[in-house]
């Protein structure tokens, strides 16, 4: 069910609070390596007063959130990154949304734990800072050229494009000087 309101962060809050749409996939067992998935639907319900805006960023007629939250129990504490788009009539509408729950992955060295979703017109990613505290902005360079920039504060950074990046995209932590300390290359697709 498309979730709409007359303003973008009331959509958001009526997505995360909507019921979970399906049951819960089974978690990983202890000890194994978690690993990245995609999915449709939402298996969780999120807790109202637990959910918190870290970061948000604004682009023609789109929005994305970083938010954080506890989900009923199945899942503990999640970061979300959600999307909203208005149409024309001027409603608000859930775009999409990436992320997860738990704890983040363990890095030994400065990593952009990435998710995000894109296509025709439209490009949305977000990402938590790890295994740094250096790290001042990063910027994202997509396949055909396109650079974006986001700083980290609250330790995520928020890429939002009206068009299509061809993917991969390479993405350069900076410090205060402007000096790349890591990179990464993400969103890999296979040919």
């Amino acid at each position: 069910m498309a979730t709409t309101d007359a303003d973008p962060w009331d959509a958001v809050l009526a997505h995360l609070t909507r019921p979970a749409d399906r049951a819960p996939p089974k978690r990983p067992a202890p000890g194994t390596r978690p690993v990245a998935v995609a999915r449709s639907g939402r298996p969780y319900t999120a807790k109202p007063e637990t959910i918190r805006l870290l970061k948000e960023r604004a682009s023609n007629n789109r929005r994305l959130y970083a938010v954080t939250f506890d989900d009923d129990g199945r899942y503990g504490s999640h970061l979300e990154f959600v999307g909203v788009e208005q149409n024309d009539s001027g409603s608000w509408k859930i775009s999409g949304a990436a992320g997860g729950a738990g704890t983040p992955p363990h890095r030994d060295k400065p990593w952009i734990n990435l998710a995000g979703w894109w296509g025709a017109n439209r490009f949305c990613a977000g990402g938590q800072v790890l295994g740094t505290n250096d790290a001042h902005s990063v910027r994202l360079t997509s396949r055909d050229g396109t650079t974006l920039e986001d700083d980290t504060d609250a330790g995520i950074v928020l890429f939002l494009a009206d068009r299509e990046l061809q993917l991969p995209v390479t993405l350069e932590m900076r410090d205060h000087a402007g000096h790349t300390i890591a990179s990464q290359l993400d969103f890999e697709t296979p040919d």
